[in-house]
């Protein structure tokens, strides 16, 4: 015996079922997501570390970290996710667990670096390309982060300038921004957190 077909609205089941998958959203699309990339020892815990106003001696990541916290921005409360992937550029697939086409306008990136290793340098310009090639249809924003800038003041101010103009023509090349950051510099932190929070709002 053939059965016939039912419109769902007729069914109070139905049309909840019909109605939830109308308006379901993404699990985290309306949060805020911000991840933080790059080589071993380049001060993307410590750069985490700084806005959660911890002091603690970061750990190694050996493939991804998660944390996430709730502020309050224009009488909302906002959700922010914070992700971490560990160094080497074999770890790049695990992006594909977190990042959906969906949720990825949401995501701000930064590619950390320490200013004062030649090594992490690197690991920042290889991983720039990359990661603009995997957001191409768009993303909040991409940084490269100069970590480690309380080192790099005692440099001569002459080289100082050569690798900071160096740096400004990258993210001018890729459309990516440049700040600095030291852990021991209460400016830079508190730069860095308004950054944050100047995105969610």
């Amino acid at each position: 015996m053939a059965t016939k077909n039912v419109d769902p609205r007729r069914d109070i089941w139905g049309a909840l079922i019909a109605e939830s998958e109308e308006t379901k959203t993404e699990l985290g699309g309306n949060d805020s997501h911000f991840l933080f990339i790059g080589g071993m020892k380049s001060g993307k815990s410590s750069l985490q570390n700084a806005f959660f106003n911890r002091t603690d001696e970061p750990r190694p990541t050996l493939a991804l970290s998660y944390q996430s916290c709730n502020i309050h921005a224009q009488e909302q409360e906002k959700t922010l996710q914070f992700w971490e992937l560990g160094s080497g550029m074999k770890l790049e697939q695990i992006l594909n667990s977190i990042i959906t086409p969906e949720i990825q306008k949401n995501f701000y990136v930064f590619i950390c670096f320490n200013l004062n290793s030649f090594s992490s340098i690197s690991d920042a310009i290889e991983w720039l390309p990359v990661i603009l090639r995997r957001f191409k249809s768009g993303i909040g924003a991409c940084f490269l982060v100069a970590t480690h800038y309380d080192e790099f003041e005692e440099k001569d101010p002459s080289e100082k300038a050569k690798i900071i103009n160096g740096f400004f023509s990258l993210c001018y090349q890729y459309g990516s921004g440049l700040i600095t950051f030291s852990p021991k510099d209460d400016f830079l932190i508190s730069r860095f957190k308004s950054l944050v929070k100047s995105f969610v709002i």
